[in-house]
């Protein structure tokens, strides 16, 4: 197993779009370490194996970003983890235009404001999300995420 760490400092001080820019790029990085693992170990489709959505909790700031083998043997994943898969997923099959797309929300609540990342799959101006066909919960209330970062 090889365990990458990334320390993002400078996730406190860019602005929310330029903060979204790093997401797609990390997301970016996870997509062709997945295109590798199918090209060479070859993979199930992500809809066949259907693993769980899984809202995972990020204590002290920390986020785990899945490749497919993760995914497969936790049998679960989350937005990004799912949007990696797919996306490597499309483009071995020749869908080059398959990219991930990062959106974002801001929750407001009594101990302040949190960024609610979400990440989808792009092919041209169609929109796929596999963390909705796979059991996220369409809303959450802001205590829930609140918690998931302490």
């Amino acid at each position: 197993m090889y365990t990458a760490g990334l320390e993002l400092s400078c996730m406190a001080y860019l602005s929310i779009e330029r903060r979204a820019n790093v997401l797609l790029g990390i997301c970016e990085a996870l997509c062709f370490a997945n295109y590798q693992w199918i090209e060479e170990r070859g993979a199930m489709p992500l809809y066949s194996i259907a693993p769980r959505y899984d809202l995972k909790v990020r204590p002290l700031g920390i986020d785990i970003w899945a490749d497919i083998p993760t995914v497969i043997a936790d049998r679960s994943g989350d937005c990004k983890d799912f949007v990696a898969w797919r996306v490597a997923e499309l483009r071995k099959q020749g869908v080059g235009q398959a990219v991930p797309y990062v959106t974002y929300s801001v929750a407001r609540g009594p101990s302040g404001t949190i960024v609610v990342w979400h990440v989808q799959v792009a092919v041209g101006p169609k929109i796929e999300d596999p963390a909705a066909l796979l059991g996220m919960p369409k809303s959450i209330d802001y205590e829930t995420l609140s918690g998931l970062f302490r």
